[in-house]
């Protein structure tokens, strides 16, 4: 959490210029990290693992509603984190939504628990799903497949979802 709030300080002369932000692996949002967030004009939604011993995910936004949607996570491998959130916005009068779903997949989760949690948020009618997914694959820029990489692949292939990544590793 210390050093994602001290991301989050010394990023905030830059916040001006973001309106989303989706982190993983947050260990515990602090109430700092939050309180930096919520001065610099973002509405937030948070989650930690259940056994507190790790990850975490956080999804802030600017000029925006959120609320989190319920997705029943525990059907899923404990490797496995996610997230999924409403953003409303008023547009021309009219009350516009998107749905985002923030995932983390630990490099130990299976591929198969992680295309259904995929499946699962497509059909909860995620519109973006972004998230650190440990899934390299030639595709998107990775030397080498990993099996995650190639069953991500396969599913992006049937489904409307496209990759928007950097073509380096991160």
């Amino acid at each position: 959490a210390n050093s994602l709030l001290a991301l989050v300080l010394m990023l905030t002369p830059l916040l001006e210029c973001v309106t989303m932000l989706a982190v993983q692996d947050t260990r515990r949002v602090s109430e700092l990290t939050t309180a930096a967030l919520s001065n610099a004009g973002f509405a937030f939604v948070s989650s930690e693992r259940p056994d507190a011993s790790a990850g975490g995910l956080l999804f802030a936004a600017r000029h925006v509603f959120l609320d989190s949607i319920d997705l029943v996570s525990s059907r899923f491998s404990p490797d496995l984190e996610a997230q999924l959130v409403r953003i409303t916005k008023s547009v021309d009068g009219r009350m516009q939504h998107l749905v985002v779903g923030n995932v983390y997949a630990h490099p130990t989760c299976l591929a198969s628990d992680f295309i259904a949690l995929l499946s699962e948020l497509r059909n909860a009618g995620c519109h973006v799903i972004c998230g650190d997914f440990n899934a390299w694959h030639c595709s998107w820029g990775a030397v080498e497949n990993n099996p995650r990489g190639n069953a991500l692949a396969l599913w992006l292939a049937a489904s409307s979802f496209r990759v928007a990544a950097p073509f380096a590793r991160t």
